[in-house]
């Protein structure tokens, strides 16, 4: 048994039981159900008067297929990948680097020893790797990738967050960690300044009412998404921040939190997954006024991530290409991933190449648009 795979078994004894997935290959309906749009929630959301025919012509219809085998170390974990430098980090049991070229299979180039992770977390921030794992002093780890198929450590911090389940988010040189407290129902979140990422800094915490469920930031500013309440009758909360942590407008949102992802725009925050709900906007005034939703037709439908790329995003989950006009547009969709899908890589520019990282690897997808 090497290394990697006893920090699996010891991965899933300590931590069998932290999580709170769903099945979703049991949850959805048997062909991934249906998607529709859901149209205006509010009198402000935002539909075009002609019945949403005013986005610049006729929209493309795209496919989204999976292209080769799965690949990476299975692990307890939400599987996070980043692509940067025409390579794909994945963190499971450590950090695995593979040389991803287009039209040819993924070759592991390299690999960070690390504590595998059932709350960690892996973003791009300021140019570095930085990783998040549990269960150790300083957990959050910054990387240089001068080569990127050798990622060199520069740093290492403690964060003041409380134990269990952890969140991570990144925007230009800034990271943000996240934590919730499920004794105490509070949570707190970081700010970590990485304007130097040999010697980051860590601004004071702030705490919030409630167990934090998601996290996003973006260009204006960082969203959190709150569960409050009692199992019986949960309460949820959207909250949007400027970075320092101002609040600037917060909406309530009827069910549970869980599992939504979240991802911020210029002008919108959009919202994936849910009870029924593909995907919903709100519109960044200070209100988050409702601006449009796409409904799925499946009793649950698994959010994993919402990636942007201009005027489209990809909701993970369900491998679901949206159109982010005046009306959300569904341009194309995939079958459903099996397994729970906890984060989405893609190269810059229009979506063609994705990876859709999960507990059980990473699945490459490949998007066709005409």
């Amino acid at each position: 048994m090497t290394a990697r795979h006893l920090a699996l078994l010891l991965l899933l004894t300590a931590c069998g039981s932290s999580f709170e997935l769903a099945d979703a290959d049991a949850a959805a309906a048997p062909d991934g159900g249906g998607l529709r749009d859901a149209g205006a929630r509010g009198p402000d959301a935002g539909l075009a008067e002609d019945g949403g025919r005013s986005d610049g012509g006729a929209l493309p219809s795209c496919v989204l297929e999976p292209v080769g085998e799965t690949f990476g170390e299975p692990c307890f974990c939400r599987g996070p990948v980043v692509f940067a430098g025409g390579h794909l980090y994945h963190q499971s049991i450590g950090v695995d680097v593979y040389r991803v070229e287009d039209g040819d299979p993924p070759v592991e180039v390299g690999h960070v020893e690390e504590r595998a992770s059932a709350s960690g977390g892996l973003v791009l921030a300021a140019g570095h790797l930085v990783s998040l794992v549990d269960f150790v002093d300083e957990p959050l780890r910054v990387y240089a990738l001068d080569d990127p198929a050798r990622p060199r450590e520069v740093a290492r911090l403690d964060v003041a967050v409380p134990p269990g389940e952890r969140l991570l988010a990144a925007w230009g040189d800034r990271v943000f960690v996240g934590s919730r407290d499920l004794e105490a129902g509070r949570s707190a979140l970081v700010a970590v300044d990485l304007a130097r990422p040999d010697r980051p800094v860590a601004r004071d915490p702030i705490s919030f009412e409630g167990a934090l469920r998601g996290l996003a930031a973006g260009p204006s500013g960082l969203a959190v998404l709150l569960e409050r309440g009692t199992p019986e009758r949960p309460e949820t909360e959207l909250r949007w921040l400027d970075a320092d942590g101002t609040a600037r407008g917060s909406r309530s949102l009827p069910g549970r939190a869980f599992p939504r992802a979240l991802a911020l725009t210029e002008d919108a925050l959009l919202v994936g997954g849910g009870d029924g709900v593909l995907l919903e906007r709100f519109r960044l005034d200070g209100t988050l006024a409702p601006w449009g939703a796409l409904a799925h037709e499946g009793e649950w439908s698994p959010g994993g991530a919402v990636l942007v790329r201009g005027d489209r995003a990809l909701v993970a989950g369900l491998a679901a290409l949206v159109h982010l006009g005046p009306t959300l547009r569904v341009l194309g969709e995939g079958e459903t991933m099996p397994g729970d899908v906890g984060a989405a890589a893609a190269p810059g520019g229009p979506f063609e190449r994705v990876w859709l990282g999960a507990g059980g690897g990473v699945r490459p997808w490949r998007v066709r648009c005409e």
